[in-house]
């Protein structure tokens, strides 16, 4: 079972792990420091208003370009559980 979000046995979120730098930090497109904070537990499941949630939190420290980036990678992505997952690697999700 998922641990950070709930998820069924299978979900891919417990091997993403809280506070680790993500790709888009690694690849050099964000710095190193702390990813932002983005409230996603307790709130609207919708996968449009994570998303909106997601992209304020980047835009809120001054991450227009990731927050561009992320919202384009999420339309694209084939499910909630990769957006979830895509979330995770761009905010610290609480």
């Amino acid at each position: 079972m998922c641990f950070q979000m709930g998820h069924s046995a299978g979900c891919l979120c417990d091997n993403l792990g809280r506070g680790k730098e993500s790709d888009a930090y690694e690849s050099g497109k964000m710095s190193k420091k702390k990813k932002p904070v983005c409230k996603l537990v307790g709130e609207d499941g919708n996968v449009f208003a994570i998303i909106g949630r997601v992209s304020k939190a980047l835009k809120s420290v001054g991450l227009k370009e990731q927050a561009r980036e992320f919202t384009q990678k999420a339309f694209k992505s084939e499910s909630y559980d990769a957006v979830l997952q895509l979330a995770m690697k761009y905010v610290d999700v609480e």
